[in-house]
């Protein structure tokens, strides 16, 4: 009999250490509808079912989903799922800040009429310019997971004071996007790490977190990786690391310097236990990304050498 090598996923899934678990379990919602993939609503959802009942549906949550497309969406599973076994859980993403009202009237009929086939626990809302108290309000009302996304840079301190006196609201960054410019730098993340974790502010993050460290990509230069954001988040959670230390742990790309077991994960003298993992997680609302395949074999990439994510 012939046998094979198992490959990427069954060996991540069979293998992978529990630290790492503890931080990834669960973590990205696909956004395969949105730049750059921005695949049609019958290829993002059929893209989302597969990656469901793959191996990798362990690092996976919500489906990400634009407020003024949840009718499209509905009626697609209603004539294509004819025995839902699991409802889908969504993300929805608002329309602008003048329009949340409406959003919210939109989910409500969403559920009214599908239901059988989704429930939304998660609205996101892109607002540069802040929020007015009346808005603010009216999302710390709702039941969703609800992230407002500002941005990063000179004004972020300023907005994100405000946006911590309202209750259950947390906050939304973008880490990437499809020019050079959109990419925040190091200082910028950090900083976003450092105050979210002052406040003890719910976040989550988005947008060109595909890889797991650091890089150079040939058109859009430096880009952030995602297990350098979630552990320098992490450990600034448990240990109030100072910016200068979020930084460094942003900006390093060689996994050497990362240490995984089943019980730690190690970044110089410091170490995280899984129960320090999952008391962060709760903070963490997750990471939006148009491709989970990307993400996996990242890690698939971590053997038994280099950072020894899997064992």
């Amino acid at each position: 009999m012939e046998c094979t090598a198992p490959g990427p996923l069954n060996l991540l899934k069979s293998a992978m250490r529990t630290s790492v678990r503890a931080l990834l379990e669960g973590v990205f919602d696909y956004a395969g509808l949105f730049p750059p993939a921005s695949l049609r609503m019958p290829e993002a959802a059929e893209m989302y079912m597969e990656h469901l009942a793959g191996e990798e549906s362990w690092i996976m949550d919500r489906f990400i989903c634009p407020a003024n497309r949840l009718n499209e969406l509905g009626r697609y599973l209603a004539e294509h799922v004819t025995d839902p076994e699991d409802q889908w859980e969504l993300a929805v993403v608002g329309t602008s800040p003048d329009a949340v009202r409406e959003d919210l009237d939109s989910i409500e009929a969403f559920e009214h009429e599908f239901s059988d086939y989704a429930l939304a626990n998660c609205y996101e809302l892109k607002a540069p310019d802040g929020l007015s108290p009346k808005v603010l309000k009216l999302l710390a009302e709702q039941d969703y997971d609800t992230f407002v996304e500002l941005p990063l840079g000179r004004t972020f301190s300023e907005q994100v004071a405000v946006l911590a006196q309202a209750e259950a609201i947390g906050v939304k960054a973008r880490l990437g996007g499809i020019t050079p410019e959109a990419i925040p730098t190091v200082a910028d993340v950090a900083e976003f790490i450092k105050l979210t974790s002052d406040l003890e502010l719910p976040f989550k993050l988005t947008a060109g977190l595909h890889h797991p460290l650091r890089h150079v990509d040939s058109k859009l230069g430096p880009m952030h990786g995602f297990l350098n954001c979630l552990l320098a988040a992490a450990f600034t959670a448990h240990f109030d690391l100072t910016t200068t230390e979020i930084m460094m742990i942003l900006d390093e790309q060689d996994p050497v310097h990362f240490e995984f077991d089943d019980e730690i994960i190690r970044i110089g003298d410091l170490d995280l236990e899984v129960d320090d993992l999952l008391n962060f997680r709760m903070l963490l609302g997750g990471i939006g990304s148009c491709s989970i395949t990307e993400p996996i074999e990242g890690l698939s990439g971590f053997g038994p050498g280099a950072a020894k994510i899997i064992v």
